[in-house]
């Protein structure tokens, strides 16, 4: 395998202009916090970070040549990375000021709204998810690069509508947390039909990673034939899908769960401070 294709670094002006300006917007967000007296908690930080980080990973690294030329394989990497990480992340981590001009900007008109009902953001997430992997759009996509940035915005905006009830619930949209965990299940049926198909396909079904030359040098290097590259992908969406969907339900479970316990224990303490202010009897019987 050549050398390069491990220190091939992406240096595209789009690209770190939209990462400096997720850093700038945390930034201000963080600062106008502050300002109001509202210090969140360090791990906010650390997750809202961490997912332009990993966006970073996706987009600059080596990843992203592997992925456009050479193997399924890695561009399904990259697509999990899109769909299941980045845009949590990023949710979780939002400053509140941010958080609340969010919510302003998408309860303001019926369209917003619409486009943050769950409902709604269910099923754009599972078409588009879906459709960008169609072998006509995906090989569409390979042949073109404002087609392929489109396809990654897709994805990524695509996602964080799906996670936003989630990670940050919008005003009246927020779901109990056992719609959560059903709405999360979905999701994961989904992406596991879709990767079954995928994985258990007879045949090649993007053209690009069979062809000869440096493709099939980095493949053959790896030990890979196109149809095992393409298994593997489809295995990655599929266990890695079903992992990270299995966490997130569990994560529900247990805001459930605590909420519960919480809720109990005030009724509980709640029961006893009327005890103490019930009126005592003076003892005198008639």
């Amino acid at each position: 395998m050549d050398a390069h294709l491990l220190t091939a670094w992406n240096s595209d002006p789009t690209i770190l202009a939209g990462l400096g300006l997720l850093l700038i917007t945390y930034w201000v967000g963080a600062v106008r916090d502050r300002q109001e007296g509202e210090v969140g908690p360090s791990w906010r930080a650390a997750c809202y970070l961490g997912g332009v980080a990993v966006l970073a990973l996706a987009l600059l690294s080596p990843l992203d040549l592997l992925a456009d030329r050479y193997l399924f394989s890695a561009h399904m990497l990259q697509h999990l990375l899109f769909l299941l990480i980045v845009p949590p992340l990023i949710l979780a981590g939002l400053p509140s000021s941010l958080a609340g001009l969010l919510e302003a900007v998408f309860m303001r008109w019926r369209c917003t709204r619409l486009l943050v009902s769950p409902l709604v953001a269910f099923v754009l997430y599972a078409v588009l998810t879906w459709l960008w992997h169609l072998p006509l759009f995906y090989e569409a996509a390979l042949r073109s690069e404002a087609l392929h940035a489109v396809e990654h915005l897709c994805f990524l905006l695509s996602a964080g509508l799906f996670w936003v009830p989630i990670c940050r619930p919008i005003g009246s949209l927020r779901l109990p947390e056992l719609v959560q965990i059903v709405y999360i299940f979905g999701a994961g049926v989904s992406s596991t039909a879709l990767a079954a198909l995928i994985t258990f396909a007879a045949h090649v079904l993007y053209p690009t990673y069979a062809q000869d030359g440096p493709t099939a040098v980095v493949r053959t290097a790896l030990g890979l034939t196109p149809l095992a590259d393409q298994q593997l992908g489809g295995l990655l969406m599929w266990i890695g899908g079903a992992f990270w969907f299995l966490g997130a339900a569990a994560v529900v479970f247990y805001r459930w769960f605590e909420r519960a316990a919480r809720e109990e224990i005030t009724a509980i303490d709640e029961g006893r401070d009327s005890e103490v202010r019930k009126p005592v009897s003076d003892g005198v019987s008639w």
